[in-house]
């Protein structure tokens, strides 16, 4: 039975839900049904440059997408121990607050967005050099840095559970396309304690907690499940090794994302999309009960027809029970 004629009386929300908990969902969704909220006073946005309230300088190049980091207020390690974060300011931004209102909450979820929030917080204060250099010749002045940082990202996330959230997206990105930017035993040792700090924050309140960080992090999945983390975001398929990924880790932990964008959804064929779409399910979804959100591992300007051939895919072919004898590994 495909998902064209399958019949379900699961509202598209419910069954969202249901892949997200391992509860038996109808199908992989490929529905939009999470709304985000986004949070105004803390660094800069699409479209956005200036000094934002960390001492950053940002300019933006591409008004869609986010600025880059054109001046780092600490010149050296020394300007750490000095260095004081602003006062936690959270507020909806405007654009926000008017969606909120008249979204209709049992067909959408609303999720919040909390990005940059330690690691790179941490370079874009200092510069990804100095940073790096600092985590071995002065890895005590970056665990205090790092303890201040979280300290304000707790204070955020203590107000931001008091809005009507269902969970939160977490971004923070560790990985390059070979390995970690940061070496794993470094990041456990100064990251790792200041991440589980802030998902209690979110877990303790009963919401759901997205993880997002590019690139290649598959030393460190098993952290993140341990910590709490609900959802990772977004599997990136150019980076990793996502078989390893649903032998090792599927049925603890959802997998959102999965589809190349480095090629395949940018600038393969619909096809391709189709063909890639059957490997990922047959990787990536080997939990009976659930667990995957399949869709383009990065935003990227990716063509309707695409975005359509994926959306056909999924229907096709990802109705459960998901198809075994197709699965591929390679």
């Amino acid at each position: 039975m495909t998902g064209q004629t399958a019949q379900t009386t699961l509202s598209a929300k419910e069954n969202y839900v249901r892949a997200m908990t391992f509860g038996n969902p109808h199908h992989i969704p490929y529905e939009e049904v999470v709304h985000a909220l986004r949070f105004d006073g803390d660094m800069m946005w699409m479209g956005e440059q200036g000094r934002d309230r960390w001492g950053v300088q940002w300019e933006y190049r591409l008004a869609e997408y986010f600025p880059l980091v054109l001046e780092h207020p600490l010149k050296s390690p020394a300007d750490m121990d000095s260095y004081q974060p602003p006062e936690p300011l959270f507020r909806l931004k405007q654009s926000s607050l008017d969606e909120l209102a008249p979204l209709d909450r049992d067909q959408l979820l609303v999720m919040g967005f909390h990005p940059g929030v330690l690691f790179e917080r941490a370079w874009y204060l200092l510069g990804m050099d100095r940073l790096l250099v600092a985590t071995i010749t002065d890895r005590e002045r970056v665990r205090r840095l790092l303890q201040k940082i979280t300290d304000y990202q707790v204070a955020i996330a203590r107000k931001y559970v008091q809005c009507d959230i269902d969970g939160v997206l977490v971004g923070d990105d560790y990985g390059t396309q070979r390995a970690m930017i940061i070496s794993p035993d470094s990041w456990r040792a100064l990251i790792k304690p200041e991440i589980a700090r802030l998902v209690g924050v979110y877990r303790a309140a009963g919401k759901w907690v997205k993880f997002h960080s590019c690139g290649h992090i598959t030393e460190i999945v098993e952290d993140l499940i341990e910590i709490g983390v609900n959802i990772l975001n977004p599997c990136q398929a150019g980076a990793n090794n996502l078989a390893e990924w649903g032998e090792r880790f599927a049925g603890r932990v959802v997998f959102e994302g999965g589809m190349d964008t480095q090629y395949t959804m940018l600038l393969g064929t619909p096809e391709e999309v189709r063909a890639e779409a059957r490997l990922r399910i047959a990787q990536l979804g080997r939990d009976p009960r659930g667990g995957l959100l399949l869709w383009a591992d990065n935003n990227l300007p990716i063509s309707q027809a695409n975005r359509q051939a994926l959306a056909t895919a999924i229907q096709e072919l990802g109705v459960y029970p998901l198809r075994p004898p197709e699965r591929e590994t390679t």
